[in-house]
């Protein structure tokens, strides 16, 4: 790999850390050392767009799908399946998701 694309994949990364430490507190930093890179970035993703989408902080947007799970049940398994939409399907469907099972389902401590 040449140094400028080792270096703007390096950029990226920081920048990535950056922001989960801004806006979702130190929890996802274990995420990221247990799973993939690529996993990972496709939860932020739907944190944020799903965040917009309801207007509300991310780090609501965050902790009302870690309350029911749908981090690790639904955005970090199905990776291979999600990650071939486009953001906006994948916001639209992770809200609908949340909603749903905030319906449905007793939520987890």
């Amino acid at each position: 790999m040449c140094a400028t694309i080792k270096n703007k994949c390096l950029d990226l990364r920081w920048n990535l850390h950056k922001w989960c430490a801004k806006n979702l507190k130190p929890v996802i930093w274990i995420l990221m050392e247990q799973l993939d890179y690529k996993n990972i970035h496709l939860a932020i993703i739907a944190i944020e767009k799903g965040a917009k989408l309801m207007k509300v902080p991310p780090q609501n947007m965050y902790m009302r799908l870690k309350k029911q799970g749908l981090i690790h049940n639904f955005l970090l398994p199905y990776y291979d399946e999600l990650h071939t939409q486009s953001a906006e399907w994948l916001a639209e469907t992770t809200v609908e998701t949340l909603k749903n099972w905030e319906e449905a389902l007793p939520t987890t401590t």
